[in-house]
């Protein structure tokens, strides 16, 4: 409990939860997962070898630094959300979303409907979260 405690907590500082439209589809459909980038490879590598993901690196040319960055996305990324949810405070209303729109199951074509509208709304949900915490400095 402990080391998940201080995964949601590095998450909750430094992670990014992503619910989006996807891109360059046929038919209107979303997408969910969680991602975390820092110059420092090893707390990434923990997140991968706990619940799995990628983990890429690259190179900022500017600084000439590299930089780190962990994402797991769809259905993966549930179990990583459930695990956290209760050791955040930021990012809890976020990665609530997250749970629902992912506890709606795997639809890749041919979305239902009622979960398509469900999906459209979390989505909305999603990103008043994001502009309200730019806009008072939360993020």
């Amino acid at each position: 409990m402990k080391e998940t405690a201080w995964f949601g907590g590095f998450f909750d500082g430094e992670g990014c939860v992503q619910i989006k439209p996807t891109n360059g589809s046929d038919c209107e459909n979303y997408r969910c997962g969680a991602n975390v980038s820092q110059r420092n490879e090893q707390p990434l590598r923990e997140f991968k070898n706990r619940w799995g993901g990628v983990l890429n690196k690259w190179k900022n040319k500017k600084y000439n630094t590299y930089s780190w960055g962990w994402q797991i996305n769809g259905q993966e990324s549930l179990k990583f959300f459930k695990d956290i949810y209760p050791y955040t405070i930021v990012k809890k209303s976020e990665i609530a979303l997250a749970i629902e729109f992912l506890e709606l199951g795997e639809h890749r074509k041919g979305v239902p409907s009622e979960i398509l509208t469900r999906r459209r709304e979390i989505y909305q949900c999603h990103r008043d979260i994001k502009d309200e915490q730019k806009r008072y400095g939360k993020y």
